[in-house]
């Protein structure tokens, strides 16, 4: 019995050895970029090849945030104007089209976008925050507008049409020209004071983070589920079967930030990685495009340590030694997004969300 035992553990332990370690040059995959000295720039780069990193387009304001569509050519930028009290916008790119001018998707009808996510079908969902002085008055030619989620539909980016351009006086033509601005059409989602929210590959779920949790709204039934108590930065897994959710003060500090990652459609809690980090701002969170890694972007160092620096942290879902990635600029990249994943969800048919959204809505 105790030879049984003692030979077992010696083929657990050949096998250990046997099996190769996660590496970071198995972290592979495109990568689009802010440049650091030039915040109205977008670069593009290989993590294997970054010495080859190019610029791709140059946007007229500078970009604040962004989110590319996945294994497609669209990206959304959040804008921010030279003037202080100037909402901030969402313009769109087409990669294919680098050469024509970045899109207005707002104009300038929301107080605070707080973020935007730019799906693989595409649809580019933003959240939109209001101040409660404010909410009960905010309204537009178009209706009101509120805190909440909101949404911009496939047909509205991939097949924009002009509207119809409106009536201008006879003695007022050469002074008023005629609106021929492309101005998507906005659908309210949500009311709720969200500030981050991902969809799920299939197009079933709608995550998002509030002050009090991490929320999932299904498209089919309109039900709402909590998937954890606090916590923010709910992304998906580009297969879809995990989440992911940040906490801060998960492990031995009040300063460290830990992950949980849960199980989707159960919710089920399969994995806690305790203090990932002490820095004081963690920044962003993603999906490598295999699925195997999380990336997480913090800014600056720990509590005493004075720093001004952009790290990218790539650690295995289910635990291990944690990799650096994008260390190209002394100061580090402010926010990079991948351009394609692995295993993803067909995206047909194309107006399946739209008939969840109708569902939704009787």
């Amino acid at each position: 019995m105790i030879f049984k035992k003692y030979l077992m553990k010696c083929i657990y332990l050949l096998l250990f050895f046997a099996t190769p370690l996660i590496t970071g040059s198995e972290l592979t995959g495109e990568v689009v970029f802010i440049h650091p000295d030039n915040p109205n720039e977008l670069w593009i780069t290989d993590l294997t090849e970054t010495d080859n990193k190019h610029l791709i387009y140059k946007q007229t304001h500078p970009i604040r945030d962004f989110s590319v569509q996945k294994n497609g050519n669209y990206i959304a930028t959040i804008t921010e104007y030279s003037a202080p009290n100037k909402p901030v916008d969402i313009y769109l790119i087409d990669r294919n089209k680098t050469n024509q001018v970045e899109r207005m998707m707002t104009h300038q009808r929301f107080d605070k976008i707080l973020e935007i996510y730019l799906s693989q079908h595409p649809e580019l969902f933003f959240t939109n925050y209001l101040p409660i002085r404010t909410e009960k008055n905010k309204r537009d030619r178009f209706g009101p507008v509120t805190s909440g989620i909101y949404l911009i539909k496939n047909k509205e980016i991939v097949d924009p049409s002009l509207p119809p351009p409106p009536f201008v006086p006879l003695q007022l033509e050469d002074i008023i020209p005629p609106k021929d601005d492309l101005s998507p059409r906005v659908t309210h989602i949500k009311s709720v004071e969200a500030q981050h929210v991902a969809l799920s590959p299939n197009k079933k779920y709608l995550a998002y983070d509030t002050p009090v949790g991490i929320y999932i709204l299904k498209f089919a039934t309109g039900q709402v589920l909590q998937v954890s108590v606090g916590g923010n930065m709910p992304i998906f897994s580009p297969d879809g079967t995990k989440l992911v959710v940040v906490h801060k003060g998960l492990g031995n500090s009040i300063f460290s930030y830990g992950l949980e990652i849960y199980s989707v459609p159960n919710l089920h809690l399969i994995n806690t990685i305790e203090s990932i980090t002490k820095h004081l701002q963690l920044l962003d969170i993603k999906w490598s495009p295999d699925g195997k890694y999380i990336v997480y972007t913090t800014y600056g160092g720990t509590v005493l340590e004075q720093n001004t620096t952009y790290y990218h942290h790539a650690i295995p879902y289910n635990g291990g030694e944690q990799i650096r990635i994008l260390d190209i600029f002394e100061n580090g990249v402010p926010k990079f997004d991948w351009t394609h994943v692995e295993n993803t969800y067909s995206v047909k048919p194309k107006n399946l969300l739209t008939t969840l959204w109708g569902k939704l809505k009787e």
